[in-house]
């Protein structure tokens, strides 16, 4: 027999975390696909299903919102591959850990999924300098993500006995230094290509790593 409350609808209603993520997951979507200098709350409303008047609820103006898109699309391209990257080596064997291995590991710059991750975060930098809350969260942003880089990259020399030559910090930077660099890459037509970079990377690693002796 039902208990239902006659006329009344069985759907759970969404959270206000649940709408607010809603929210931002569209206008990370939009900004994407159109750019920042686009973005309208109108706009978002629609692709949303989620009204303009709850919409200021959760972000009090457009500028807003779209800081909140802008940092989250940040930490998205920022953690993502970090947390892809360990749990890719959780399992792996200590024998697996080898100059090789370091230099395949996300190295594949010439993908579209790549090419969108540097040119998504470039747009957030570029947004940055007439937007000090942006700015401010970014850096704060990005002050827990180098810990996660560094954490990464300690993670992998605790598996990978032997000397490491460069300082966890300069090879967070140099990482980082690599990512950003391709996108002067996408602007020529005879751009540095996955394999070359690839040999370049596992020449470095053997140069800067010293194995344990047997």
């Amino acid at each position: 027999m039902s208990t239902k409350t006659p006329g009344k609808s069985s759907r759970r209603r969404r959270s206000a975390d649940e709408t607010r993520r809603l929210v931002l997951d569209a206008a990370v979507d939009w900004i994407e696909e159109n750019g920042s200098a686009s973005l309208k709350v109108v706009d978002i409303a629609r692709a949303s299903g989620v009204s303009e008047v709850l919409i200021y609820r959760y972000f009090d103006d457009r500028q807003g919102l779209l800081t909140a898109a802008l940092v989250d699309l940040w930490e998205r391209y920022m953690i993502e591959p970090l947390d892809a990257a360990r749990q890719m080596i959780a399992d792996l064997p200590t024998e697996a850990f080898t100059p090789e291995f370091l230099a395949n590991i996300g190295v594949q710059p010439s993908t579209d999924a790549a090419r969108k991750s540097r040119w998504a975060r470039l747009q957030v930098l570029a947004a940055s300098p007439e937007n000090p809350e942006l700015r401010e969260m970014i850096k704060a942003s990005q002050s827990r993500i180098n810990d996660e880089h560094e954490s990464l990259i300690e993670l992998i020399r605790s598996r990978m006995p032997g000397r490491h030559l460069p300082s966890v910090r300069m090879m967070r930077m140099l990482n980082q230094n690599v990512i950003f660099g391709f996108v002067i890459e996408d602007l020529v037509d005879d751009s540095v290509s996955d394999e070359e970079l690839r040999d370049f990377l596992t020449m470095f690693y053997r140069t800067m790593y010293e194995p344990e002796a047997d």
